[in-house]
């Protein structure tokens, strides 16, 4: 939304200069520092450059590579990952699915089996809306119980986190998620 002189940018909000930049809405408003990888990341405001240096590990913390969601170091079988992703045909079209998600309140994906629309849509909107820094949660409905708890295990693997604490899921009788901490759950209808 625009201010009165048409800017829609927090930081050139002048009723908000004199706070520091983590109150005035420029970074991600919450308590990311510059040393963290999804520093300046604003809500639905972000583009596929971004996600790739936070996914490529360009960004290099004082103990080495760093998670972007959990802050702790990166294991060895992260970039193999990577990089099986990155052959996926929905991963190539990740500047597009990211300005239709910022423009778009409802989306309508197609797309072939095996493309990447259920583990890396997701994860995609999980760099976009930063659901981890607001208490918020992305789910993704499955059709039955087995793919529910196989994705969300593939999903914890791809994106270096722990299963049942970053990434869950939600089936009849079982529940594998966090209160307050898991922010990508797949569950079934």
């Amino acid at each position: 939304m625009a201010d009165s002189r048409g800017s829609s940018k927090p930081r050139d909000n002048p009723y908000l200069a004199h706070l520091p930049p983590s109150q005035r809405g420029v970074g991600t408003g919450s308590n990311l520092t510059e040393k963290e990888p999804l520093y300046g990341f604003l809500p639905r405001k972000v583009n596929g450059a971004q996600v790739r240096k936070a996914m490529a590990l360009i960004f290099l913390g004082q103990d080495g590579d760093v998670n972007p969601f959990t802050k702790q170091p990166l294991s060895g079988q992260y970039k193999k990952i990577l990089e099986t992703r990155k052959k996926l045909p929905v991963f190539a079209q990740m500047d597009e699915f990211l300005k239709i998600f910022t423009d778009n309140q409802i989306i309508v994906m197609v797309g072939e089996t095996g493309s990447g629309k259920t583990t890396q849509i997701p994860q995609f909107v999980a760099y976009s809306d930063l659901p981890h820094t607001k208490g918020k949660m992305v789910a993704c409905t499955q059709p039955r119980r087995v793919a529910a708890m196989s994705v969300a295990k593939r999903v914890a693997d791809e994106m270096d986190v722990q299963l049942g604490r970053h990434v869950g899921y939600s089936i009849r009788f079982e529940d594998m998620t966090e209160a307050g901490t898991t922010f990508l759950k797949y569950m079934t209808d």
